[in-house]
């Protein structure tokens, strides 16, 4: 089974709950088994649908996307 983006818009609306300062993108990600025959391909789908439900939570207003460089993290909070 692939990641879908409404259901990581889920994921992370309960992570970013559950933070009063920043959180960093990959805390959002749902884990994928090391043993799992379709690891790559789940990891892959993982990181898109997640992105993609930043993108639009943001977009909403429901939280602020930041990156300081193209090698920092990305950072999650809520707006004040």
């Amino acid at each position: 089974m692939l990641f879908r983006v409404d259901e990581a818009m889920i994921r992370i609306r309960a992570v970013m709950a559950g933070h009063e300062d920043t959180v960093e993108f990959v805390r959002c990600l749902p884990l994928v088994r090391r043993d799992d025959p379709c690891r790559a391909l789940k990891a892959r789908s993982a990181v898109a649908s997640s992105l993609i439900a930043v993108l639009e939570l943001a977009r909403g207003g429901e939280l602020i996307a930041a990156q300081t460089d193209p090698a920092a993290p990305i950072l999650l909070r809520t707006p004040a």
